[in-house]
């Protein structure tokens, strides 16, 4: 091999070629850093349009099932049950006439409500507070009275509002209400 005239002519053994190790940029992770945090602002602002436009919705939901429980409260015993609303206090409350002529002093005790009782508060439970009640005849209180076959005593509208949101619970004479 020596005598080779042109030795760097010469074939030679394939050697493995040696690559730069790869990494990020610092440019390249703050880019990605920012664009992430754009993204995280307006899904918050997604979230906070949609958690506000559902805060009236499960307050009728609420009211509703509320209007259910009275209206089996009173199937059940034979006695008269309601719910109480109050747009000052914005306040609904189950209420019963446990000794069959008056109604109790106390909402209806239950190991579910808040506090023991069936009482919900509009300013207070986290899930709908800010929502306020207005009632269709336009008064601050109404009892919604169930009888023992079921079927209401009045009939009327709930409207639950939150700022530009609005839904509305149906109460007919039958006694099923309806949230719309």
């Amino acid at each position: 091999m020596r005598d080779m005239p042109f030795p760097d002519l010469m074939p030679m053994r394939a050697r493995p070629v040696q690559l730069a190790p790869r990494a990020f940029t610092m440019i390249e992770v703050m880019i990605v850093l920012i664009i992430m945090a754009i993204c995280a602002t307006l899904a918050m602002g997604a979230i906070s349009n949609f958690e506000a436009a559902q805060r009236p919705e499960r307050a009728a939901r609420e009211c509703q099932a509320l209007l259910r429980y009275a209206r089996n409260l009173a199937l059940t015993t034979g006695k008269t049950a309601c719910v109480r609303i109050n747009t000052t206090t914005n306040t609904m409350a189950v209420y019963w006439q446990s000794n069959g002529t008056s109604y109790d002093a106390n909402p209806v005790s239950s190991s579910v409500g808040v506090g023991g009782q069936l009482l919900i508060n509009l300013n207070t439970h986290a899930e709908v507070a800010g929502v306020r009640m207005s009632l269709s005849g336009g008064g601050t209180s109404q009892d919604f009275a169930f009888n023992a076959l079921g079927s209401g005593a009045t009939a009327g509208t709930i409207t639950f509002s939150y700022g530009t949101r609005a839904r509305s619970i149906t109460i007919p004479r039958i006694g099923e209400a309806t949230v719309n």
